[in-house]
């Protein structure tokens, strides 16, 4: 028996097979994503719709396949609305009209009239789907924690396997609605990690790109699971108190416009980013447990 996600799964494929159109399957994405959510309501169904409007009204280029795809996608799912079957069976008809005179549609007769039989079936099992479940980060600001370097661009600047360090800054809402922390890179490195807070109070932070002059030092990391957070090797260091900022870092914290994202899985393998230490003119020269000479 198919879980609710992959009945979902499985019909959104279904739909990028058929229709081969990126906006319909935006739109179809969108719908499930609202079910997932459990944010299905008939205003947020009419706010669809409306957002996408011109869509479906776009027959030049087939944009009004959207009924159809949306309605196979409602019915797949157990959940076809009157309105959208209703909207979906006259495209159906017109392009069948539009088959017999001219034989330019963008699916074949058969299709169509397959998918008018199915949607005047009746409904399968309507789709169950547990509340879902979002991350919240523990973490206080301020908690500080070490990785373990692993990545081979890393054993030619003599920082494979080292440990580095960062700290909790502050909180972001990562897709859909997990919130995530933001943090800072010490520029540290060591065998070990070190549980002196107050000398890690005394390090400078590392920058971690440049977008358009602007640079960048957060980190929005990306963690969806307690479970998730598990499989990787973090270890806790301790809490940095009544933690102190330039005006540049405290404004850089604050801007949710320029963001660099780092999830669990890359952790080890991206949090130093050479390349983009090279693209500011930083000299990436390992030496006194920094980094980076900032100078």
């Amino acid at each position: 028996m198919k879980t609710g996600r992959k009945r979902i799964e499985l019909t959104l494929k279904k739909v990028k097979e058929i229709f081969n159109d990126e906006l319909i399957d935006e739109v179809c994405e969108i719908y499930t994503q609202l079910i997932i959510d459990a944010e299905l309501y008939d205003d947020s169904l009419n706010q669809l719709i409306t957002d996408y409007e011109e869509l479906f009204r776009d027959y030049k280029y087939d944009g009004q396949y959207t009924w159809i795809a949306l309605a196979y996608t409602q019915f797949e799912l157990g959940m076809l609305v009157p309105e959208i079957k209703e909207k979906a069976i006259a495209t159906i008809k017109d392009e069948l009209n539009k088959i017999t005179h001219s034989n330019k549609a963008k699916l074949t007769k058969d299709q169509l009239l397959e998918f008018h039989k199915l949607l005047n079936s009746p409904l399968p099992k309507k789709l169950i789907i547990s509340n879902p479940k979002y991350y919240t980060c523990k973490w206080q600001v301020g908690d500080v924690f070490a990785t373990k370097l692993n990545r081979d661009i890393y054993e030619d600047y003599g920082l494979q396997g080292k440990y580095i360090m960062f700290v909790k800054v502050g909180e972001h809402i990562c897709y859909p609605k997990h919130i995530c922390p933001k943090i800072l890179i010490y520029n540290w490195y060591g065998d070990e990690p070190i549980f002196d807070i107050e000398y890690i109070k005394k390090l400078d932070f590392l920058p971690t790109s440049l977008v358009r002059n602007y640079i960048n030092y957060k980190v929005f990391l990306t963690i969806e699971s307690e479970k998730e957070l598990k499989k990787v090797d973090i270890k806790y260091l301790g809490n940095v108190k009544n933690l102190k900022f330039t005006k540049e870092l405290k404004e850089d914290i604050a801007n949710e416009n320029s963001k660099q994202f780092s999830s669990l899985k890359t952790l080890s393998s991206h949090m130093i980013p050479i390349k983009s230490f090279i693209k500011m003119g930083y000299k990436i020269t390992p030496n006194d447990n920094q980094i980076v000479d900032l100078k």
